[in-house]
């Protein structure tokens, strides 16, 4: 399981399509194949990355879930599906640190109990909560079962895949609770 502080931030893009909301993340927790001895770098607890949230039936962005051959596994998505998470380890380049590459894709068209869709409520709670001082926005992607194909894949800048990840807004660590 990945467990990631979810921060706030801007990046550049180089393309009219813009995620709804993207920002840095921290590594909290990592899967144990991330600590092991032959992983070509560092992707354990505090490792940084990015993080963009997406929404899943956005017709002008290509659709990473088509491209079978950058997936560690297949994924399955419905009109129904709310959530999918993918996440990869990007290489250090002359541009670049490694770092965690971590995409959300959430439902705009499947309405919860409240009437609003996944995408509109995750957007907002992000939005007013990663630059917040007192909280962070906690994000546990639950991977289930990683084979060592898929581990062996990750390691290549393939992307993990999972439809079940948790957001948990709470205390900033460091905080008094009340």
């Amino acid at each position: 399981m990945f467990e990631m502080r979810l921060e706030g931030g801007y990046r550049m893009f180089w393309s009219t399509i813009t995620p709804t909301v993207c920002g840095r993340l921290q590594t909290l927790a990592a899967p144990k194949f991330c600590r092991a001895a032959d992983f070509p770098g560092h992707c354990g607890e505090g490792t940084r990355g990015i993080w963009d949230l997406w929404a899943i039936d956005n017709p002008a962005r290509p659709h990473p879930f088509e491209e079978a051959d950058r997936l560690c596994r297949p994924v399955q998505i419905a009109a129904r599906t709310p959530r999918v998470a993918l996440i990869s380890f990007q290489h250090a380049t002359g541009n670049s640190p490694e770092h965690l590459w971590l995409e959300l894709f959430l439902s705009a068209s499947e309405l919860g109990q409240n009437g609003r869709s996944a995408l509109e409520d995750w957007a907002e709670v992000l939005r007013t909560t990663t630059d917040d001082p007192n909280k962070e926005a906690a994000l546990r992607l639950n991977l289930g079962i990683v084979t060592a194909d898929e581990t062996a894949g990750f390691k290549l800048q393939k992307k993990l895949v999972t439809t079940d990840l948790t957001l948990e807004i709470r205390p900033r660590a460091g905080q008094a609770r009340s």
